[in-house]
């Protein structure tokens, strides 16, 4: 509970087609009381377009994945 900020994942060039997730060699250890944030951003600036919702690279998308262990009763997503 120290308020430090810790940088587990940044993928400034995602591409749809090169999809991939990290594995934490030692693991990473969160504890009750830890949050974990997902911040995306979106530069569109370049296009003359919409930029929509969607799934493919030229889309606007944010998701995140969390695999856990063990299963907790406290575990929920707030979002």
């Amino acid at each position: 509970q120290t308020g430090k900020i810790e940088d587990l994942n940044n993928n400034p060039y995602y591409d749809f087609n090169v999809q991939a997730y990290d594995l934490f060699n030692p693991p990473k250890s969160i504890q009750p009381g830890d949050s974990l944030v997902t911040y995306c951003v979106y530069n569109t600036e370049d296009r003359t377009d919409t930029t929509y919702f969607g799934l493919s690279t030229a889309e606007e998308m944010c998701f995140n994945y969390v695999a856990y262990y063990p299963l907790a009763p406290w575990a929920y997503c707030v979002g």
